[in-house]
């Protein structure tokens, strides 16, 4: 069995010169790597890179500005030594840790995922360009929105937060949106969703249409706020990362009444066939990349809409697959991740038992 490991960039570009790095998926991922990790060169730290794809072998890969051919398993397999190192830079690395760990020859050899240095990096802020993004006056109206759906009762940590709201921001409204007061057949996505008692799926075209009529800013009811959200109010529209490559409303998001990327995003619901349930970080991401959103985790500003797209530490520092917290003088909130947002991704046990791996947690 390989030997996981939980390492930063910093550390990687650290690596003895004398170990070989052996980057194991010639992937787009690997290609694209700069988007989030603009001020490294990985390729002055690698030495071959490896794919399962035969029709791959023999081909030419440029990273950063090195070429390199790329080889088979095999052909690792013939030179990798002990001391050596493997990068997973594949989307689907489960896979292959699954493989390497079937093969004898590569037992105790440390291994690194590209994705969880990804999610150990720090974004970089430009402050300068974050403040002139802001309005000298108040857009989003001081209202927070809400939604319980089903009408089950909610967990004492949920009114905990929602106390925890009131106390941060004593002069917002705080509305509660559930079957007595939205109509979840207005749209055959929602009334779909509603029959099929996907509550979190519900909740994610609600709050859409929420804030596109009224206005106001929306939370999950597992967020948690740290500081006042004033600040956010400056903009005409905010959103945040979850990571390095998705936005989530439900990090919490906010717009001014009738923004017009927000309805972007609920037209994406009418193309959808009632009942696929897809996770709306994939959908708004998708909606996001047409005006030019850049997957990186940094602050942007997209003119469609005037949407302030903020860093994961501003609203979700505590990253998904870890469940670590980084908080910092910037974060606002943080998203626990927690209640139907599970129903709504199906986790992959395989990933959870390879975080569980990297960070020395035996279940």
């Amino acid at each position: 069995m390989i030997n996981l490991v939980n390492i930063s960039i910093k550390q990687l570009m650290k690596k003895n010169k004398m170990e070989k790095l052996y980057i194991f998926g010639a992937s787009k991922r690997l290609i694209t790597y700069k988007n989030v990790l603009p001020f490294y060169c990985l390729s002055s730290v690698t030495d071959f890179v490896v794919d399962n794809d035969k029709a791959k072998w023999g081909q030419d890969i440029q990273l950063d500005d090195k070429r390199y051919t790329i080889i088979s398993p095999e052909q690792m397999l013939a030179n990798i030594s002990k001391d050596d190192k493997i990068l997973i830079a594949s989307i689907h690395y489960e896979e292959i840790v699954l493989q390497l760990d079937c093969i004898t020859a590569l037992d105790g050899i440390d291994c690194y995922i590209l994705d969880y240095i990804y999610a150990c990096n720090d974004s970089y802020i430009d402050m300068n360009y974050y403040e002139s993004c802001k309005e000298s006056e108040y857009y989003i109206p001081p209202v927070i929105h809400y939604c319980w759906f089903g009408n089950n009762s909610m967990p004492d940590e949920y009114i905990k937060y929602i106390d925890g709201w009131k106390k941060l921001c004593p002069d917002y409204s705080i509305i509660r949106w559930d079957e007595s007061n939205y109509d979840v057949n207005k749209h055959p996505f929602i009334s779909k969703a509603y029959k099929d008692r996907k509550w979190a799926f519900v909740s994610d075209y609600a709050r859409l249409d929420i804030i596109y009529n009224n206005g106001g800013i929306y939370l999950d009811t597992d967020v948690q706020l740290i500081k006042n959200i004033d600040e956010l109010r400056r903009f005409r529209a905010y959103v945040g990362f979850e990571a390095e490559s998705f936005i989530n409303t439900g990090l919490g998001f906010g717009a001014e009444k009738g923004n017009i990327f927000i309805k972007k995003c609920l037209e994406s619901y009418d193309n959808m066939t009632p009942g696929s349930y897809i996770p709306c970080p994939q959908i708004q991401s998708k909606d996001m990349d047409e005006f030019g959103l850049i997957r990186n985790n940094t602050f942007q500003y997209i003119k469609y809409g005037n949407v302030a797209v903020l860093p994961s530490e501003f609203l979700c520092p505590m990253e998904y697959r870890y469940k670590q917290l980084k908080i910092t003088d910037k974060t606002f909130s943080i998203h626990h991740f927690s209640g139907s947002w599970l129903d709504k991704v199906n986790i992959n046990k395989n990933r959870e038992k390879i975080t569980n791996r990297i960070l020395g947690i035996n279940v």
